[in-house]
């Protein structure tokens, strides 16, 4: 339901089962319901009602098994630059745009990596700036630009990053 539901799906299932089902997480993976939402729901209204029940426990600040905040996954799976950009305010210093996962990873190399939307690639870049854009390292000492090149199909995704990679892409 947080993954494909529309805010008045997700709604009155809160509203019928309280927020306590906010904060089970999955056996496999440890995604609450916000990261299946940051995942693959498009609609900014449940993410941010999501991020608004879930608390701090299981809002924008809350980690899966793979240490992931929410604008992880979003970087990662979710084409609407308007979820990404929510998840990416409210996470702020801690859980936002400069937000290193268990592997060093920022959110901009996982968008790069796996996101086919050159939106929320440009504003994961532009929101970095030298810290967290695209002359930033993982944990594998991978630009972005080496990691779309290598694993992301989108044609633009690639350019977008080998035009703004500067002389350290090369």
């Amino acid at each position: 339901l947080a993954q494909h539901g529309t805010p008045r799906q997700v709604q009155a299932f809160v509203g019928a089962n309280g927020t306590e089902p906010l904060r089970v997480a999955s056996i496999m993976t440890g995604a609450l319901p916000i990261h299946r939402a940051a995942r693959g729901n498009n609609s900014v209204e449940v993410v941010r009602y999501l991020a608004e029940q879930g608390g701090e426990d299981a809002g924008v600040t809350a980690k899966d098994g793979n240490a992931h905040f929410p604008i992880h996954v979003a970087a990662q799976c979710n084409e609407n630059v308007e979820v990404v950009r929510y998840l990416a305010e409210r996470g702020g210093e801690e859980a936002g745009v400069t937000a290193k996962d268990r592997t060093g990873a920022l959110p901009i190399h996982l968008a790069a990596q796996y996101n086919g939307s050159v939106e929320v690639v440009r504003y994961l870049a532009e929101q970095g700036g030298e810290e967290a854009g695209v002359t930033a390292k993982d944990g594998n000492g991978s630009l972005p630009i080496q990691l779309a090149a290598v694993h992301n199909s989108s044609v633009e995704v690639v350019r977008y990053l080998a035009e703004r990679g500067g002389e350290e892409a090369s």
